[in-house]
């Protein structure tokens, strides 16, 4: 049984008293002047002695303790994601802004890669964001966005190259860019622009398969900017290699693609390709600078007018040769992005159309 001190405000009910029987425990403590609750009182005892307390306790999530404080981090558990489907008109900018409409409130899990996938499918020519730095020959370091055609840029090894035309020219567009850290700087680029790289020289392939299937990559070569990992190599202004540090995604403005004689130009001091085929195709840069030869002939008799019919100390020339009007347009609703060069326009348009005939004949034949 219990014990309290008579001195504890603790008091028994009159009709529940029983008087202690001569002889037994309970008359030794009533003696000695202790009070022992019956053990079926003790839940009316305790609250008792509890409600006579002073109300001066403090709430258990204020109280102190001797233990010190610590912070705990913890990852929820993401979300198992599915593949999506996404049913827009046949607009680039109306599809983007439905990915920013169905998934803005996820930017980086899902928005960014739904843009993307837009890119992949309109196969759009963004190229570079305005804020990339180009080597004028008169002007120094310039960005991207303040280059003209009749501009000569850097090229390979410290050439320069003029400017024939502006496949792209976009101040206002948002892409989504791949950002390649090396070693030195970093280049923003669209996914599937062509850049001057070989695959990381460390791999020991001998014997593989891979040696086999890939044994351009060992060298160097013109890959699509999505296939550079860390540890591969980029060629510089001076034709050395830089080592390809990280690689990630950023949403930057602008889309500028400057096509050049040669068809190459540096940015940010990486050598680059003037083009950037749909992936699908795997187009190489030869056959895509063979393609645009026209803008070049074109070009060539512009500038060749230009300078036949400058007079002496004029700073513009009599004749001038707009091209314009001399190349396909692309039919109204197609789809493109704003700034596109028409001819390339054209030339996107059918390599669309190419992709879209052959891949249920690849995808038959594969079946047999």
């Amino acid at each position: 049984p219990a014990l309290r001190s008579r001195a504890l405000p603790v008091a028994t009910p009159p009709h529940l008293a029983m008087p202690p029987r001569a002889g037994s425990s309970a008359a030794l403590f009533d003696a000695l002047g202790v009070v022992q609750l019956h053990p079926c009182r003790t839940t009316e005892a305790a609250n008792a002695f509890l409600g006579a307390r002073p109300a001066n306790t403090v709430p258990l999530a204020q109280a102190t303790s001797a233990f010190a404080q610590v912070q705990i981090r913890f990852q929820p558990k993401a979300e198992e994601l599915q593949e999506q489907e996404l049913h827009c008109e046949n607009d680039v900018a109306v599809c983007n802004r439905e990915c920013e409409k169905l998934f803005g409130e996820k930017v980086e899990e899902m928005e960014e890669p739904c843009k993307l996938a837009v890119d992949k499918h309109f196969g759009s020519m963004v190229c570079f964001p305005s804020c990339a730095t180009v080597q004028e020959r008169r002007r120094g370091r310039v960005t991207i966005n303040e280059i003209s055609v009749g501009d000569e840029i850097a090229a390979e090894r410290g050439d320069t190259s003029r400017v024939v035309a502006l496949l792209h020219h976009n101040t206002e567009q948002i892409a989504i860019y791949l950002k390649v850290s090396y070693d030195g700087g970093e280049l923003v680029v669209s996914p599937q622009h062509l850049v001057r790289a070989r695959i990381c020289p460390d791999l020991n392939v001998e014997g593989s398969d891979f040696a086999s299937k890939y044994a351009l990559g060992l060298s160097w070569t013109w890959l699509p900017a999505e296939d550079l990992r860390p540890g591969d190599e980029m060629e510089d202004a001076s034709g050395g290699a830089v080592r390809v540090e990280a690689v990630s995604r950023e949403r930057l403005r602008g889309a500028h693609a400057p096509l050049t004689a040669s068809g190459a130009l540096l940015v940010e001091g990486i050598l680059c390709s003037c083009y950037a085929p749909p992936v699908e195709l795997c187009l190489p840069h030869q056959a895509c600078h063979s393609v645009f030869k026209p803008l070049r002939l074109i070009d060539r008799l512009r500038n060749k007018v230009e300078q036949l019919s400058r007079l002496r100390g004029a700073k513009e020339p009599l004749l001038t040769v707009e091209t314009v009007w001399m190349l396909p347009t692309p039919p109204a609703g197609a789809g493109l992005p704003e700034g596109l060069h028409p001819y390339a326009a054209v030339l996107l348009l059918a390599a669309q159309v190419v992709h879209r005939v052959t891949t249920p004949t690849a995808t038959n034949a594969g079946a047999e």
